[in-house]
């Protein structure tokens, strides 16, 4: 029985979320704690029947993340400057807001149970079952700030001498948003419940078979405490392996398998649910020009014009906004997403010190989540918006791509009794057109086809290609010698890495409404050979206006490449053991010959959406891109879309802690210390 807590008391001092421009905008005291426990139990009932339990519990907060508050909104909103990236005034989110603290924490619990049978005519069998259940748990009010508002200014900024923020804020050139929290967050809770068995069958010194089955359950509930998931699936584990000449020597295997993912927690399963979700209402600024002005004063001038036209009350300076959670819907229960994948491969000795394996892998994924909104799935009051609001459905589909084919080869090879060498090669494609998740945000809804088809079920949209986590060709090289001596061992170590580009596309945002204001008619020449945009029968749809835009590529997904990297790392190892203890050093340099390919370039694509999009063919040359219909027309570069200046061009360096367009430079380090 062996167990183990770890407790982290982490405060800090004047975080930076996002930009900050002045002080305020740090947040000056938060606490981070994160705590952890975990109990394993391992017991041997008997010479074959073993018996595995894990249970672990991890609990992670946020305190008093934010501004201090809550605040009036002439003290405690925060402003922000989308042209230059940055914010002032005081920090983003609401520390003080309800109970100030945000929780993130999981449970896991699993028993299992082992059995070894060996039998005269039917081999050996070596039988594992058990349950598992994971619990993941989430509670938080996501406040923007602590009064909140947030104002937004696209005036250029000033400085005063000493270095103070001077805000300036002009007559329709900016806009206040109002972010409340309709319904305090309950806490959600997502669980999964399985069952597995597996059995790994030695029929004969040739053949042995992988049999297993999982069971999952899945049941959700978002932070209104609704139940948004409620699904099973029944997932296979089955290989089987062939032994030429029942001595190892080389071995042909094959398998398939399916694995469920657990619904995700947070933007997918809390996207139909207000509670902790800021709504958002907001007006244009129409009061009086603000000029070099600090925060605190610019916020009252602010409030103080809001105020006296209304405050939300107002409807002459309102431009939009909703209720969080209103206009998404559920349709049915959410499905746990899924991967199939089959395996082939063949593996065996070369000569007496080597090795060398191939194998083939395919995997499909299915029950992608997505949302979609069209003329039949109705409309919804938006009681803050007070107007009716299309109704979109979240649900899964298997509309979308995404299929991964590789090649393995792997190999080793000690030369002498010192010198190891090896090397691993992987030729893979993954080509699909959904995502669906980002480093930052993980898993998230896509619109399908069913999605305002009459506007966006164009080819172009989304078309199937090599999604950008595509790489080619991987290899992996290595020589390592070990080398004794009276004063200790040293090993030494080169490694070399390659890989291929990764793709990226040409695709930007197009219109793909015409009604009033939309550039597919003001922008419009006789004899161009470009019809309008789809449609101008926008009143069928509340979200469709003319000036809605969408993706469109201008080209394959995946047509470019970013360069290939090359790197070779070196390593020097040396342990000098003393009695039962021992001394270590470990030295590398990576990247050694400092290579410099750029692994993130630029890919704006400029339409007619943008006023940076000048054409520079045809006879429109010098003027302003023109529109056109994705469902009939063939855009031309040059005359629909233009390459941004610095498409395809590495834009922001690389460092040691952050990631940018190239790979890391050479790095030296070391670590040393002394093993118990």
């Amino acid at each position: 029985l062996v167990g183990a807590y770890f407790d982290i008391k982490r405060d800090q001092t004047n975080i930076p979320f996002g930009t900050p421009l002045e002080p305020s905008a740090l947040d000056a005291s938060r606490s981070v704690p994160n705590s952890f426990y975990t109990l394993n139990y391992n017991g041997v009932i008997t010479n074959n029947f073993l018996i595995e339990g894990t249970y672990a519990k991890q609990v992670f907060q946020f305190v008093k993340s934010g501004a201090d508050g809550p605040l009036p909104p002439e003290t405690g909103s925060n402003i922000r400057f989308p042209l230059i990236g940055g914010f002032a005034g005081p920090p983003i989110f609401c520390g003080g807001c309800t109970d100030g603290t945000e929780s993130r924490n999981n449970y896991n619990g699993k028993l299992k149970a082992s059995y070894f049978a060996s039998t005269k005519s039917l081999g050996t069998h070596n039988v594992t079952a058990g349950y598992e259940d994971y619990q993941d748990m989430l509670k938080a009010n996501n406040y923007q700030s602590a009064s909140n508002f947030t104002v937004f200014s696209y005036d250029a900024q000033d400085r005063a001498v000493d270095g103070t923020f001077l805000m300036n804020l002009t007559q329709g050139n900016g806009l206040i948003i109002w972010f409340p929290i309709l319904a305090p967050s309950q806490g959600n809770k997502f669980n999964t419940k399985s069952f597995f068995a597996n059995d790994k069958w030695d029929l004969n010194s040739h053949l042995d078979f992988n049999l297993g089955v999982r069971y999952d359950h899945n049941q959700g509930e978002n932070e209104a405490h609704s139940t948004v998931a409620n699904d099973s699936r029944v997932s296979p584990r089955l290989g089987a392996t062939y032994d030429v000449w029942g001595n190892g020597r080389l071995r042909v295997n094959a398998s398939y398998s399916q694995y469920a993912s657990k619904i995700a927690n947070g933007n997918v399963g809390d996207s139909t649910s207000p509670a902790g979700q800021p709504s958002y209402l907001y007006w244009i600024y129409y009061g009086p020009d603000i000029t070099r002005q600090t925060t605190p004063n610019a916020l009252k001038q602010v409030f103080s014009w809001f105020n006296s036209v209304g405050g939300t009350n107002n409807t002459d300076f309102k431009l939009g906004g909703g209720a969080a959670g209103i206009s998404s819907q559920i349709l049915g229960k959410l499905k746990s997403p899924g991967v199939d994948e089959f395996t082939v491969g063949a593996g065996g000795q070369v000569g007496r010190n080597g090795f060398l394996r191939a194998d083939y892998q395919y995997r499909k994924w299915d029950n992608f989540y997505s949302s979609f909104a069209n003329t039949s799935t109705g409309k919804v009051l938006d009681p803050l918006a007070n107007a009716n609001v299309d109704l979109s459905f979240l649900t899964n589909s298997n509309d979308f791509s995404r299929i991964y084919h590789a090649v393995l080869v792997q190999g080793g090879y000690r030369l002498f009794n010192r010198l190891n060498l090896g090397a691993n090669y992987t030729y893979s494609t993954l080509k699909g057109n959904y995502v669906g998740e980002s480093a930052g945000g993980g898993p998230g809804a896509v619109t399908n086809t069913q999605n305002y088809p009459e506007f966006l079920n164009y080819a172009n949209r989304n078309p199937i290609g090599f999604l950008a986590q595509d790489a080619t060709h991987k290899v992996r090289a290595w020589a390592s010698y070990d080398l004794p001596t009276p004063i200790g061992s040293f090993n030494l170590s080169a490694l070399e890495r390659f890989d291929s580009g990764t793709p990226y596309s040409a695709a930007g945002s197009i219109y793909v409404s015409n009604g009033a204001g939309s550039r597919c008619t003001t922008a419009r020449l006789a004899g161009t050979g470009f019809n309008p945009c789809p449609s101008n029968a926008t009143t069928q749809y509340t979200n469709i206006t003319g000036s809605t835009t969408n993706t469109y590529f201008f080209g394959p997904r995946g047509q470019f490449r970013t360069a290939d990297l090359t790197a070779t790392d070196l390593s020097l190892n040396y342990n000098l053991p003393i009695s039962r203890a021992q001394l270590y050093f470990e030295g590398q340099v990576l990247n050694a010959f400092n290579a410099q390919a750029a692994i993130g370039v630029n890919t704006t694509i400029r339409t007619a959406t943008s006023s940076a999009c000048i054409q520079t063919t045809g006879a429109g040359i010098g003027t302003r891109c023109y529109a056109f219909n994705p469902f009939t027309d063939t855009p031309v570069e040059g005359v629909n879309w233009v390459k941004g200046p610095s498409f395809g061009k590495p834009v922001n360096p690389t460092n040691a802690t952050t990631a940018g367009d190239f790979q890391l430079p050479r790095t030296y380090r070391f670590s040393f210390g002394a093993r118990f």
